[in-house]
């Protein structure tokens, strides 16, 4: 199917592309309950609860890599709820900094959590190596931990940066169209 771009209120093209037809995003506006409970008891109560365990219990021991995915999925959680705690869920047209501010940080939470697992799965390959594996000679354990555990926060920075930027710039862009959080209404991923 041929990729469709039109052009929105004097943005570029390349950054409003659809395929293969511009869709209307659903309204989950009822749905917000249901969705803010699953947030606040999963990623905003259960999950720090078991952050907590690993960091203060003496029995129970994680790698600071997993500690770290569970970490980025409470501020993934936190993130997605910012519309929500604001009160303005519900508004058509809710504060554009709040609205802009979400969006990034949306782009830019994605990566993250991605970023996050990935290093996670290395650390766990990283395990059953051999220990006179090159892996092991390469860099020092402690050397691989620290990168494995700021690469997602640097994934998180430059997209939500990006964001920001785009959000900006084409504030337009920006809406709260499902009725629950704000996003950017692009798709780079067919961008021209």
């Amino acid at each position: 199917m041929p990729m469709l771009c039109f052009q929105v209120a004097n943005v570029p093209c390349w950054l409003i592309c659809a395929h293969p037809a511009p869709r209307a995003i659903p309204n989950l506006g009822s749905l917000v309950e249901v969705y803010t409970a699953l947030l606040l008891v999963g990623g905003q109560a259960g999950l720090p609860i078991v952050v907590l365990t690993f960091l203060f219990s003496k029995n129970v021991h994680r790698h600071p890599t997993f500690v770290n995915f569970c970490i980025t999925i409470i501020i993934y959680s936190i993130v997605f709820s910012l519309l929500i705690y604001s009160g303005q869920y519900r508004l058509t047209e809710p504060n554009k900094s709040l609205c802009i501010a979400q969006a990034s940080m949306i782009m830019g939470i994605l990566p993250m959590v991605c970023v996050a697992g990935l290093a996670a799965v290395i650390q766990l390959w990283a395990t059953f190596q051999d220990p006179g594996s090159i892996i092991f000679s390469l860099s020092s354990k402690t050397y691989s931990t620290i990168v494995l555990l700021v690469m997602p926060y640097l994934a998180f920075l430059g997209y939500t940066i990006a964001g920001v930027i785009v959000g900006s710039r084409y504030p337009k862009l920006v809406k709260p169209s499902n009725g629950i959080y704000c996003f950017h209404k692009i798709n780079a991923m067919y961008a021209t």
